[in-house]
């Protein structure tokens, strides 16, 4: 990398994720390019962490930290952070969140209030990020309470096949699915109604950001990065440990379709107001400009 950067003359360098952030934004700096950009789609560190594990993951993210000019996070909670805990200074850090595009034909999500069924999907990996488990769980209890409710859970991982096992156990394989893995977004996200996202630790979620795009109402645990995207206007927030509290939300659902069809609007809208990729771009754009004078 270092010979590649130095052969090439490269003006900035731009790195993303963990490792390669660390050894990018320091090879970097010794190869002199003239600017360097990290941006951080989440630390690599979260409290589910053993404490040494987390130390050490804190410690070369904030060394790391001195060797770039700007430092760009996707939520505002984690620019904040930067400054206060990794002490990067406030003018090297930018907040720049991820961005979706709108479809551009609105979907009718009127058409849900005719609905005998409400379906609630997610995309995900089945792993302890994605708190996949607890999801399933909360599932499981509220079509106990409710038939009316559906649940599709697009992805595969680790913990599928747990997963898997309890809805089988629970006989509620005609209520609760697993399509497995799939490229085809767009396709899932139109058949649902709701979206659900349960997550233990986020930077700004992609998976909520498109379900917005598609107009859906959302369901999400109440952590950083989430909580910038969703609030009352158009979903619910619950705490990623809190089971029951899920379960009641779901429960409520189908009763709350007409509120369910303004959150969906408000989603949509969201988006195009704020996170679009012409927004997402401009700012990249804007960045790069300030850094290149």
């Amino acid at each position: 990398l270092y010979n590649i950067l130095k052969d090439n003359k490269i003006d900035i360098l731009h790195t993303h994720s963990s490792k390669t952030g660390v050894l990018g934004r320091v090879i970097g700096t010794f190869a002199k390019v003239p600017r360097v950009i990290h941006t951080s789609h989440g630390y690599p560190f979260n409290n589910y962490q053993k404490l040494v594990i987390y130390g050490c993951y804190f410690f070369i993210e904030r060394f790391a930290g001195m060797f770039c000019d700007k430092m760009v996070t996707v939520n505002s909670e984690d620019a904040d952070f930067a400054n206060k805990k990794l002490k990067i200074p406030k003018n090297k850090v930018a907040y720049i969140p991820n961005g979706a595009t709108p479809l551009e034909v609105e979907p009718n999500r009127d058409s849900l209030a005719s609905k005998s069924e409400i379906t609630i999907g997610s995309m995900s990996r089945f792993w302890q990020q994605k708190n996949m488990i607890k999801s399933v769980e909360a599932a499981i209890e509220a079509c106990k309470v409710d038939s009316r409710l559906k649940f599709v859970f697009v992805g595969d991982g680790e913990d599928l096949s747990i997963c898997q096992k309890m809805v089988n156990d629970s006989n509620l394989q005609a209520k609760i699915s697993f399509p497995g893995w799939s490229s085809d977004r767009d396709r899932w996200l139109k058949s649902f109604d709701v979206f659900i996202l349960f997550s233990l630790w986020e930077g700004l979620p992609l998976g909520i950001l498109e379900a917005m795009a598609h107009g859906l109402p959302i369901i999400a645990s109440d952590i950083k990065g989430n909580r910038e995207l969703v609030n009352s206007a158009n979903g619910y927030l619950v705490s990623p440990n809190d089971i029951d509290g899920l379960k009641n939300i779901l429960i409520k659902l189908f009763d709350n379709k007409a509120d369910l069809i303004s959150k969906g609007k408000e989603s949509l809208k969201k988006v195009r107001d704020e996170y679009s990729m012409n927004k997402f771009n401009k700012n990249y754009k804007n960045l790069y400009r300030e850094l290149t004078k």
